[in-house]
Formats: structure tokens, sequence, C-alpha cells
């Protein structure tokens, strides 16, 4: 089987849109079918891989000792993938503003990602101040750091999608910035990920009393007081950040820590911080903020503000 042909079977299988979380510009291809044409694995793994994709297995937990993780769906960018007789380009964006969109065409890394806002790495980001009040030994941006974008800075702004090649930016001159526009109305979801969807499940549910929204074989939704919480899980090593990855606001922060503390759930305490003997710290700011974690790590807080 030949790239040619890799392409055009891959092509000929529609994607799926809500089974596993990817970036809009790329689509999720079943395996199954790719499978039952026998085609080579390997050879479909390589070829997805080669254009900056990646192939979704059977979540680790989920597997024998000894067997192999299946895949489930090949992650591939929509611009690599053929149109349809009679339909258009495969990721066709709608811009803000009109004009034609433009479909995905790839382009090669231009050498460097978005900045990041690193501690002491001039030019990358505003300088960080720790203490900031949900971020155990992180950081954040002063505000007097971040000079305010106008509407002249925007206009000789790149057309940042075009360089990154995931289809049609909007045109940008005078922003629209009324509320209604881009996410302002939008409900938020967020997402926190784990080695082991079980133990994951178990803690979000029983410890912390979340009611379950949903699951499949690669995540588990929860209810956060109204905001989605979807814990996905992650098929190669774990990368935990040292920082507050999710935190919630409580009306009683101590109470709250012993009613957690009673189901089984831990609080850290660090060192430099003055913290009571509930783990809680007490901001410059006056926020009352306390520290645990999950089973794979990640730093979550509890808020009184």
């Amino acid at each position: 089987m030949d790239e040619a042909q890799i392409a055009e079977l891959l092509s000929s299988i529609e994607p799926v849109e809500d089974e596993i979380p990817k970036p809009p510009f790329m689509a999720a291809i079943p395996a199954l079918p790719v499978l039952a044409t026998g085609a080579s694995i390997d050879l479909v793994d390589a070829w997805v891989k080669a254009r900056g994709g990646w192939t979704h297995r059977t979540p680790a937990h989920l597997v024998k000792p000894g067997e192999e993780r299946a895949p489930l769906f090949f992650i591939v960018p929509r611009g690599e993938l053929q149109a349809k007789p009679g339909g258009g380009a495969p990721f066709v964006p709608t811009p803000q503003g009109g004009g034609a969109p433009r479909p995905y065409v790839p382009t090669p890394d231009p050498g460097g990602g978005p900045g990041v806002a690193v501690k002491g790495v001039p030019g990358a980001a505003p300088e960080l101040v720790p203490g900031a009040a949900d971020v155990p030994g992180g950081a954040v941006a002063r505000d007097s750091d971040v000079p305010a974008a106008g509407v002249a800075d925007l206009a000789d702004a790149p057309d940042i999608a075009s360089t990154l090649g995931v289809g049609t930016a909007p045109s940008v001159g005078a922003p629209d910035l009324t509320p209604a526009t881009a996410l302002a109305a939008a409900d938020l979801m967020a997402f926190v990920s784990t080695a082991d969807l079980a133990a994951a499940r178990a803690f979000y549910s029983r410890r912390l009393g979340l009611n379950v929204l949903g699951q499949s074989p690669i995540d588990v939704t929860f209810d956060a007081g109204g905001t989605k919480l979807r814990v996905v899980t992650i098929d190669d090593d774990l990368m935990i950040a040292p920082y507050t990855v999710l935190g919630w606001t409580v009306p009683d922060i101590r109470s709250m820590v012993v009613e957690l503390a009673a189901r089984g759930v831990e609080f850290e305490s660090y060192d430099g911080l003055e913290q009571d003997k509930f783990g809680v710290w007490s901001a410059p700011g006056g926020s009352l903020v306390a520290w645990f974690k999950d089973p794979d790590g990640n730093v979550l807080s509890l808020t009184q503000i």
C-alpha cells in the first residue's frame, strides 16, 4: 500500500467529531474500518505521524498484560484528506467578518511555537511573580508588565492562522468586542489528564462528590457546578504540571477542608507558605487557599474569596 492509497482509504471513512478531544483542524478517523480492509496498521500509523498526526490507541489500563494496544482512531490533519466527489475542500471554516474560507494547507514549522511564560526567560513573556493565590510554587504575570494591545497593534499582527496552516484567520481591523462575539457567551469545558481512568473517576465522583455525565473508553465527563469537567486518558507518559490546574471557590474553606478530609482527600503543605492547621494559606489580597492532589498528582485548589 503506497501513500496515495493510504490517503484515499482514510479519506473514504467518515470522521467522528465528539468521540475524542482534538484540535478543530484535525479529523478523527475510526480505526475499525481501516482494520477491516486488511491494511497494514504500521504503514498507516507511519503515514499519519509523518503528517503531524497520531494514532489514538486503547488506554493501557484497559489492555491485559502482554496484549497489544489496538488503534481506536487515526488523528489526521484535515488538509491531508482528499475531498470527496462533489464535495468541497476537506477543511473550510467560515471566517468571522465574511470572506471566502480557505482549505487547510499544511505548512512547515517556522522554527518555534508560541511564547511560554517562564520566570527568568527574557522575551518569552512578561516576567512572573510568585505568590499567586491559586498557584503554589508557581507564578502569574503582573498586569503592569502586559502592554495593552490597541487597534493599531492588532492591525499590524501577522495572519497567525495562515502561518500555522490551520485555516482562515478572521480579518483584523477594528475588532468587534461586544459581549455576544467570540467565546463570551460560550460554556466553558475544563480538562484534566489521567493515566488511570478508573482511579480518576473514583476520586472525582466519590471523594469530590461530582456527578458523572458520561463516560467513554478514554474519558469521563463530570458536572462541576454547571461546568463540564472532562478527565481524559493520556496514552504516553503523563506530564504533571507543578501548578494548580483546577480550582473551586467555596463560601467556607475550612468547613470544606474538613468535609473533603473525611472523604479521604489529603491536603498539601508547602515550604515558605504560612498555612494553618487546615492547610489554609491567607493570600495578601485576603483570599484563603488550600491545595490537594488527585491520584495522578494534578494540583487542585479551594479558594474562599
